[in-house]
């Protein structure tokens, strides 16, 4: 990564903190307008935290140690005073702080000298172009509509497109929610076209993102190829190689689709098995099935998928062409 890229990144935190600041400082004047008192209670506080914290550094008998505890009863006494103003005017205390978009770092970046998991994904969205990862928002299991999957039964499977698509949201949500854990198996989506896997895929890294996990979004074409020509023209500095097998969770989209050969193979099952070596978690979705899969890549691949991956079958008709 560049430095002008972190200098980048830095300066947006830095943006981020100043937004944080001046709200907050706008809306403190609005409440002060309104309970004047507080204003002063602010400014009583600071001044005997100010007074307490020189008599520390220059103590050095008990008398001054005494007139410390004194500025500290009456912080006490005047931050009770404060709390009670705020409870009578149905004002919380944390409408007095600043909102940061991060509470892990307060948007600086680094929690205990080390980068936070957003400086981490925000790293990761510039290598990869942000990740496709900008509709994630609105892509949700809020706005996960399953009237749009038919209710009627499946004669070849045994089962309606809605409650079929009811039980792989249910293992969806069961994988976020033990997504720490290693006994929590991969995802392996799997079906025609226009049924909704990409969008589950969506809904499960806007949770997870809101869980500072990091999350990577890529097609198996794309994904593929910036790996081979990462390596190949970053002569060992593979930093897009190295996000892969770092990142809390990979979604490899379309696998099946990219060209394929000996070396795309590789690529694929170093891929997989390194992670599954280090236990991150990975969604593949596809638009093949089982047989096609088995078909198109080596016995390697496809028994880690099978062995290592919840399959996840997606069934029914083109769910965007029917709500045109």
């Amino acid at each position: 990564m560049s430095a002008s890229t972190i200098k980048n990144i830095m300066a947006t935190y830095e943006q981020k903190r100043n937004n944080a600041f001046y709200n907050l400082a706008q809306k403190k004047e609005k409440i002060f307008n309104q309970i004047p008192r507080l204003r002063d209670i602010e400014n009583e506080i600071k001044t005997c935290a100010i007074k307490s914290a020189k008599s520390i550094l220059l103590a050095e008998s008990n008398e001054k140690n005494s007139y410390v505890q004194s500025l500290e009863d009456n912080i006490n006494i005047l931050t009770k005073e404060k709390e009670s103003l705020l409870k009578q005017a149905n004002i919380s205390l944390s409408d007095l702080e600043p909102k940061f978009e991060c509470l892990k770092c307060n948007d600086t970046g680094y929690v205990n000298n080390q980068k936070c998991n957003c400086f981490i994904q925000q790293l990761i969205n510039d290598l990869y172009n942000d990740s496709n990862l900008l509709n994630f928002n609105e892509q949700n299991f809020n706005n996960f509509n399953l009237n749009i999957f038919s209710d009627e039964v499946d004669i070849k499977y045994g089962i309606s497109p809605r409650n079929n698509i009811k039980n792989i949201q249910k293992e969806a949500k069961n994988f976020i929610k033990n997504f720490n854990s290693s006994k929590q198996k991969n995802l392996f989506l799997f079906g025609p076209t226009g049924l909704g896997k990409t969008y589950l895929s969506s809904c499960i890294a806007n949770e997870l993102l809101k869980m500072q996990k990091t999350v990577l979004y890529q097609t198996a074409p794309l994904l593929i190829n910036s790996l081979i020509d990462d390596k190949i023209n970053n002569k060992g500095n593979n930093k897009l190689y190295n996000e892969v097998f770092k990142v809390d969770l990979l979604i490899i989209d379309d696998l099946g689709v990219e060209f394929t050969n000996s070396m795309r193979f590789e690529e694929l099952f170093t891929i997989i098995n390194t992670r599954l070596i280090n236990s991150k978690k990975t969604i593949i979705s596809t638009n093949l099935n089982l047989d096609e899969l088995q078909s198109k890549y080596d016995d390697r691949i496809v028994s880690r998928i099978i062995a290592n991956y919840s399959l996840l079958k997606f069934i029914g008709e083109d769910i965007r062409i029917k709500n045109r």
